[in-house]
């Protein structure tokens, strides 16, 4: 039985339905953002026992719904408007201005990664390596093909190609599910980033440059070479030609065109990066079981500052960060353990503000524009960034 007579005979073809309340099957239950004449803000977690001055009022919140399970992925589309929630074996499209939903589609298997936006189709990879194409408007499943992962990463989509990162990386035609091409090198628990019509691929054993038309070999790196392979943290300096990937404590800047380490920086554990201008802004955990932000000027390239748990500020303290970085202008804007939003300046590290989204630690982080996207256990929050005062933009 192919894939297609298997959707027909499990009566998959709508993955469209309604959720009115939270319950394990239902996972999302909507609430409108509190009443402005209704303080319902949770109190921050603080060194302290007074609440910060910085807790946000309830107008910031532009919505919020209570779930069972993780959030695995936060994706939006171009114009801003859907939101794309990856929870257990289900994805969700909601209303990204209301928290609605607008449609839900399960897949056999649990989805560990956010999936990737076509032009009409929806991708998302489950845990063992199921492919499964879904129809932005109407939620509906496409097809679905089965590749081997080690761990399921996110899908890539290019000219019509769906790309999956599995022990091999496979391309298949978006619209059809075709197989059109895998590469020649195997990988484990892979990272990747796509870079117009190529994909930058590492793990603990190969890291390469794909070309994404075939899946042919730009560069590779070669175990007998490298003992560290980098496998996280892909950020592109397309200004520069340098690829910044981590392993471990490990910092690498590689030549785009060559595969050539330009530089290496050894430290602490990268739990986050990103590119503010000149700067390459990192977060690590040091020895002792803080957060350490380092900017890298990448003009020379050689630190610019680093700051030992710069959240903990005038008696009160925001924590750790837990989340990905997400730029907001000049600033990078964080999640913490205590439920947070931080705001620091790049340029100089310094937090400059901070709003309270949650009693408990925020796990993942999307920003879009003004609008921000946290999660935690239990519970999914849209925050407005623009009135929250974050920052003086």
């Amino acid at each position: 039985m192919d894939r297609r007579s298997f959707l027909r005979s499990m009566g998959l073809g709508v993955g469209a339905s309604a959720l009115v309340g939270a319950s394990p099957l239902n996972p999302l239950d909507s609430r409108p953002a509190p009443d402005s004449s209704t303080d319902t803000t949770p109190e921050p977690t603080s060194t302290t026992t007074a609440e910060p001055t910085t807790a946000a009022p309830p107008e910031h919140y532009r919505w919020t719904r209570d779930l069972y399970g993780t959030v695995r992925g936060l994706v939006t589309d171009g114009a801003g408007g859907e939101l794309y929630v990856s929870i257990g074996s289900n994805v969700y499209r909601l209303d990204a201005n209301s928290g609605d939903t607008d449609w839900q589609t399960e897949s056999e298997q649990i989805i560990e990664a956010p999936v990737a936006l076509g032009e009409s189709a929806a991708f998302a990879v489950g845990d063992e390596g199921r492919l499964l194409s879904v129809a932005r408007s109407s939620g509906d499943r496409n097809w679905f093909e089965d590749v081997y992962v080690y761990r399921a990463a996110r899908p890539r989509v290019y000219d019509g190609t769906v790309v999956v990162l599995g022990q091999r990386v496979h391309g298949f035609d978006a619209d059809s599910g075709d197989h059109q091409w895998q590469s020649e090198q195997t990988f484990t628990t892979p990272g990747a980033l796509r870079d117009d019509g190529f994909l930058y691929v590492g793990s603990g054993r190969t890291f390469a440059k794909l070309d994404l038309a075939d899946g042919s070999t730009v560069w590779e790196w070669d175990d007998r070479d490298h003992l560290d392979m980098p496998n996280a943290g892909f950020r592109l300096d397309a200004d520069r030609g340098l690829l910044y990937a981590t392993y471990n404590g490990t910092l690498f800047a590689v030549e785009t065109e060559t595969g050539d380490v330009a530089w290496q920086a050894d430290g602490n554990y990268v739990h986050a990066l990103d590119l503010y201008g000149d700067s390459l802004l990192t977060v690590t955990e040091t020895d002792a079981d803080n957060t350490k932000f380092s900017a890298i000027d990448l003009d020379e390239p050689a630190v610019a500052y680093e700051q030992i748990a710069p959240l903990d500020v005038d008696g009160w303290s925001y924590g750790r960060v837990t989340t990905s970085l997400a730029a907001h202008g000049s600033y990078a804007v964080a999640g913490t353990d205590t439920g947070h939003l931080v705001a620091l300046d790049a340029a100089s590290g310094r937090l400059v503000g901070a709003t309270a989204v949650a009693e408990d630690s925020l796990a993942r982080l999307h920003v879009d524009g003004d609008a921000a996207f946290a999660s935690g256990s239990g519970f999914l929050r849209s925050v407005d960034l623009a009135t929250a005062s974050l920052t003086d933009t």
